[in-house]
């Protein structure tokens, strides 16, 4: 899409805050969204950085998927969102690691970050 960028919605808020001089908009949650620039005008707001990570998935996950892929994520995405982004149930989820190391599904992964995502296994 021609003109769009994506933001914090931190950033936004302090740029709402500076033109209004309202103060209640910074108790919103914070997460990302997307801005247009629309009709020539533009939003004096601080660009989301992106954060590449490696993405590996296991068992039946990988079915018309991938092993491993290398992905971009606004920073600040969760686990939870990386795990919807792949087309992926979270309830579906077992395990999660990052780096090796359990992580919750709340869990924000930095740049170089490995993501490892396992599914709920069943048997008896």
């Amino acid at each position: 899409m021609q003109g769009s960028k994506a933001f914090s919605v931190q950033a936004y808020l302090r740029y709402v805050e500076q033109e209004n001089g309202e103060d209640d908009a910074a108790d919103l949650p914070v997460s990302t969204f997307e801005c247009r620039t629309i009709a020539g005008v533009r939003l004096k707001v601080e660009e989301a950085k992106e954060i590449t990570i490696t993405v590996k998935l296991f068992a039946f996950f990988r079915e018309n998927r991938f092993k491993q892929q290398d992905q971009n994520f606004l920073q600040g995405s969760t686990v939870r969102e990386i795990i919807m982004a792949q087309s992926i149930d979270p309830e579906e989820v077992g395990v999660t690691m990052i780096n090796s190391r359990h992580c919750t599904l709340d869990h924000k992964p930095v740049q170089g970050d490995q993501l490892a995502i396992f599914p709920v296994i069943g048997g008896g």
